[in-house]
Order: structure tokens, then C-alpha cells, then sequence
């Protein structure tokens, strides 16, 4: 038998094609985000066959790692989620935003990152120069200056993640109105259940070295004292 054609009410898979935001964000922390990647190449897969076109996704998914270059894959992501929301006369998501609101926040911490960066070699130089109180405000300009930034960039973070499980939402609502409201959640294949364990895995590796780091330094910075007896016969 050959396969089922694309129609209006049968997407080519089937009707259990959803992932939860849950699911995807939920599992990209948890692995690392390597299930960000699986998810993205499943996903511009099927776009691929709703819109009919070669888009290359091997490659987009490999380009995800390069960090000006993800920036306009996201964008092409939001893009073609839009074509296809598009074909069920949907709202369209502000595809541009998604991707320009994170990156504007992520420029401006780094900036103010370098600022209090300098900030506080302005003030190791001052105190240097027996220059107290100059040094003190350096300084504080720079601890102030750098938690803002931590903080801009986690805000940067957060929201990525937020614009990303607002467009898998809508890309559900979208396959909902497709099927005539029969989409359910995607099975787990061998695949995603192979990704996720690889990366869990990888995180636990990173944790137990992490600690294991810190061990040897607390090691070399209170090395235990070994009590020696010697008993006279």
C-alpha cells in the first residue's frame, strides 16, 4: 500500500503529531538542550511537508549551534509556522519580535557587562594609587553594573524560551483546526527516547565534575590532617 496522501483533515502523521510546551521546554532544561534540537528537526520536518519545500533542516539543526546564525534560523522556524497558521486563516505571531526582543536584551547586558567590567578595573587601578574613595565608587558602579547585566541576560534567556513556547502553541492550534480538532500528542519513538537519556546523561556528567572540581580545591585549600602516633616499646 502506498502512502496516505496529504489532505486537508490527514496530515502524513497522522493525528498523534503534537508536543506539548511542556514537553519540549521542559526537556530541553533536563538534556541540556538537546531536545531542543530534536525537537527543531522534527518539526521543520513536518513544515517541510505541509509546505511543500526543500528548506534544508539537516543543516538548519546544526546551525542552531552558532549563535548569529540561530538567531535567523528561530526566525525562519517562526516564519513557516506563520505560512501554515496562514493556510487556516490563524493569526499570525509576531515572528520578528520573537527573535529581536531576546537578542536586544542579550546586546545590552553584554554591553553593560563590559561596562562594569571596566568599572572595576578602574577601581583595582585607583586603589593602586592609594585613591580610596574613587576606588570604592568604582567599584560599587561595577558590582551594581554587572548584577544588572546577569540579570538583563537571564531576562533575554527567559523570554527565548517564553516566544518558543508560545510559537509551539500556536503551531498546535494550528495542527487542531488542520485534523478538524483530532491532533493528539506525538508517540515517543527510539529516537526521542534515545536523546533524551544521551542528554541527561550529559548533564549528570556535568554535575558529578562540577562537584568533583570543587572537591580537589577544597582538598588543596584544607588538606586533612593526618595524626601520626609513635609508640615507644
Amino acid at each position: 500500500m502506498g502512502k496516505t496522501p496529504i489532505t486537508k483533515t490527514q496530515p502524513q502523521d497522522g493525528t498523534r503529531i503534537k508536543r506539548s510546551v511542556l514537553r519540549v521546554i521542559g526537556l530541553s532544561i533536563i538534556t541540556s538542550g538537546f531536545y531542543n534540537f530534536y525537537w527543531f528537526f522534527v518539526t521543520k520536518n513536518q513544515l517541510k511537508r505541509e509546505l511543500k519545500g526543500d528548506q534544508h533542516v539537516g543543516w538548519q539543526t546544526v546551525g542552531m549551534v552558532v549563535p548569529i546564525l540561530q538567531a535567523f534560523i528561530l526566525y525562519w522556524l517562526y516564519r513557516d509556522i506563520n505560512r501554515v497558521r496562514a493556510t487556516e486563516k490563524l493569526p499570525l505571531l509576531p515572528a520578528v519580535w520573537y527573535v529581536v526582543i531576546p537578542l536586544i536584551l542579550a546586546a545590552l547586558g553584554l554591553i553593560i557587562g563590559i561596562g562594569a567590567f571596566i568599572s572595576i578595573l578602574g577601581a583595582v587601578g585607583s586603589g593602586l594609587n592609594d585613591q580610596s574613595k574613587a576606588a570604592l565608587g568604582l567599584a560599587g558602579a561595577g558590582v551594581v553594573s554587572g548584577l544588572f547585566a546577569v540579570l538583563i541576560l537571564l531576562v533575554s534567556g527567559i523570554l527565548q524560551y517564553v516566544f518558543l513556547g508560545l510559537a509551539i502553541s500556536q503551531l498546535n492550534q494550528y495542527w487542531d483546526k488542520r485534523t478538524g480538532g483530532k491532533a493528539a500528542g506525538a508517540g515517543w519513538g527510539k529516537g526521542e527516547i534515545a536523546v533524551v537519556v544521551i542528554g541527561v546523561l550529559v548533564m549528570i556528567a556535568n554535575y558529578s565534575n562540577n562537584g568533583s572540581t570543587k572537591t580537589n580545591y577544597e582538598f588543596k585549600d584544607n588538606p586533612p590532617v593526618t595524626t601520626v602516633t609513635t609508640v615507644l616499646s
